[in-house]
């Protein structure tokens, strides 16, 4: 049976998880403010089962909200303030983040325990996995509930037991390029010959792998020996880099305007991403098939 779903905002993060919901014959409901995104995403969603609002509707009728505004905490908390006072007492109401704490995005509402965090990865409508992060006070059976919602519509959530800022997959992945930025500024390797040797090593055993699947297969034995002499001599800088710091103040942000590790000046960049995204569409494939 189809749910009624309201999505607040209609950016790239915001499209994707409609477009999510379409194909499994969801009912939604899209609210952005701003009259130009709410136009993109007019031509961009035809269907009949999409309602669009560049306001909050006074009687907000839905199973579930689904909050992908920008990755602000004071965005985040005050929107969904706004949209509690508009929905039933029993909507499911989740946070699209990558890493801000559930309890602080949810410390304004009056039930927070209905309240769960929902990380979706960029492209969404790609990447099967979904952190489901549980704030202080978030009910089990809230959590349950979107665990099983996402599940029923072919995703593979995780639950996330901790608020911890970064949950599981930034964590990792910052720990991983903190090491890369600090061997490249230690002039152990060039960005180039860093990028190559993790994804043709490490990059494709960690895609049919996870790292405690790893550990049991080359020997817990082994990454003992060597944790006892390699992670003492591992960056643990709790601050960015400098090389980090020197790049957003000369403005190289990367991709967003051509220049950042790489000069992507003369790159097709929408052909770069349709390619890199139809090659993850294929690695999904295999690895679901493996």
């Amino acid at each position: 049976m189809s749910k009624n779903i309201a999505v607040i905002g209609a950016g790239t993060m915001g499209r994707a998880i409609t477009s999510l919901l379409l194909e499994h014959d969801e009912n939604v409901t899209i609210i952005e403010l701003s009259d130009s995104v709410l136009n993109q995403a007019q031509e961009e969603f035809q269907s009949k089962k999409v309602h669009f609002y560049n306001h909050y509707p006074d009687n907000l009728d839905v199973d579930m909200v689904i909050e992908a505004v920008p990755e602000e905490l004071d965005i985040k908390r005050a929107v969904l303030q706004k949209v509690e006072n508009h929905v039933p007492s029993d909507t499911v109401l989740c946070t699209n983040t990558s890493g801000l704490p559930i309890t602080q995005i949810g410390s304004n509402l009056k039930l927070p325990e209905r309240l769960v965090g929902t990380h979706f990865f960029t492209p969404a409508e790609h990447i099967p996995l979904v952190e489901v992060i549980k704030g202080e006070k978030t009910k089990d059976e809230v959590a349950e509930y979107v665990i099983e919602f996402l599940q029923n519509r072919g995703k593979l959530p995780v639950l996330v037991q901790k608020d911890i800022p970064g949950f599981i997959c930034n964590r990792i992945q910052h720990a991983i390029a903190r090491e890369a930025i600090y061997l490249n500024e230690m002039g152990v390797a060039s960005v180039e010959d860093i990028d190559q040797a993790v994804k043709w090593s490490i990059g494709l055993r960690l895609a049919l792998t996870g790292p405690f699947e790893q550990r049991d297969i080359n020997g817990i034995d082994t990454h003992y020996h060597i944790a006892s002499y390699l992670y003492k001599d591992l960056n643990n800088s709790t601050h960015p880099s400098q090389i980090l710091k020197d790049k957003v103040e000369s403005n190289e942000l990367g991709v967003k305007n051509g220049k950042g590790f790489y000069n992507w000046s003369n790159t097709n960049i929408n052909k770069f991403l349709t390619n890199k995204n139809n090659s993850l569409k294929e690695l999904i494939h295999f690895i679901k098939n493996y």
